[in-house]
């Protein structure tokens, strides 16, 4: 089918009205098997394309999970138009995390509650397993967007959109990749949704691995100089916890460099803090 990235759209959408924590739940084999099915199907990706995973992971993890969802829907780190605003959360998606909204609200609240009881994701306070994915697939959490901590400017109708079907531009990317650029439904697969994967699965890691059980303070974040952290601007997490609105980080955050430094120098977006 010409429009077979709308019909998966479509199928996860139906199994959300039923089950939206088995529609979470299947989020995440979901990708390995359509990259393993289409690779099957047609020609396997090359050892170019495979040495492309890493970095599209790494931009996955940069840009629309550190710079949009972490950095401007959660923390407010610079101010734009909201038509741009728009373009971020349409941007902020391919992180394969959730809606904006939902993503910001859960964010906000784990600073908020760092480690107690109201901490969505708290390895002290849940175990490693509920901590790292668990969550994401409880009802409660699925249900509630948190809107308190979500910013008021952010409470729109195309953002409102976004949140709740974020898999839409995802899917529209995809078509318009195979039918209008002529791309492998096995590359999209390999080269871009199992990345997708891998981001998501990693920042949830990252929740868990810079919360340690046996750190002392009440709120546990620790800063960490692992080199994927450095990389994408998020190893220093202690600081980040106490300066969370922060448009450029410390490390090496070479996100900030080809997203947040220009664009601040072309007007797109102001008052970086």
């Amino acid at each position: 089918s010409d429009y077979h990235w709308m019909a998966l759209l479509f199928v996860a959408e139906s199994i959300r009205l039923v089950s939206p924590s088995l529609h979470a739940i299947i989020q995440y084999p979901y990708p390995i098997f359509l990259a393993y099915i289409y690779v099957r199907a047609g020609q396997g990706p090359s050892v170019l394309q495979m040495a492309a995973i890493l970095p599209t992971i790494l931009f996955l993890i940069g840009v629309p999970m550190s710079v949009c969802l972490h950095r401007y829907f959660a923390h407010a780190a610079f101010t734009t138009t909201r038509p741009m605003q728009c373009l971020i959360g349409v941007v902020a998606t391919f992180a394969y995390q959730g809606g904006p909204l939902w993503w910001a609200g859960k964010h906000v609240r784990h600073h908020h509650f760092c480690d107690q009881p109201e901490d969505p994701h708290s390895v002290v306070q849940q175990g490693f397993f509920y901590a790292f994915c668990g969550w994401t697939a409880n009802p409660i959490n699925l249900a509630e967007r948190d809107r308190k901590f979500v910013a008021p400017h952010l409470m729109v109708p195309e953002l409102e959109f976004l949140d709740r079907y974020y898999l839409f531009p995802i899917a529209v990317a995809f078509t318009l990749l195979e039918r209008q650029a002529g791309v492998e439904r096995s590359f999209i697969a390999c080269n871009v949704l199992i990345p997708m994967l891998f981001c998501r699965l990693i920042t949830l890691l990252f929740n868990v691995e810079y919360h340690p059980a046996h750190d002392p303070k009440r709120c546990k974040s620790v800063d960490n100089p692992r080199l994927l952290a450095l990389i994408v601007g998020e190893s220093q997490h202690d600081l980040h916890h106490k300066c969370p609105a922060k448009s450029r980080r410390n490390d090496w955050d070479v996100p900030y460099w080809i997203t947040v430094a220009w664009m601040e120098k072309t007007g797109l977006i102001w008052d970086c803090r």
